[in-house]
């Protein structure tokens, strides 16, 4: 899975979970689920991540 912020990998633990956060956008009246990365969730916060995407 990439982060839709900064393109790179998200990485997963052993069970498969994801190391980052899901956030929920609504694009085009539809709700869709994103990966974000540890990296790029330490730099902004929640709402300057959704107008990014």
């Amino acid at each position: 899975m990439k982060c839709s912020v900064c393109g790179k990998n998200v990485e997963e633990n052993v069970l498969g979970k994801i190391e980052g956060t899901l956030i929920k956008v609504k694009k085009d009246n539809k709700n869709e689920l994103v990966a974000v990365c540890k990296e790029c969730q330490k730099k902004e916060n929640l709402k300057e991540l959704k107008r990014k995407l």
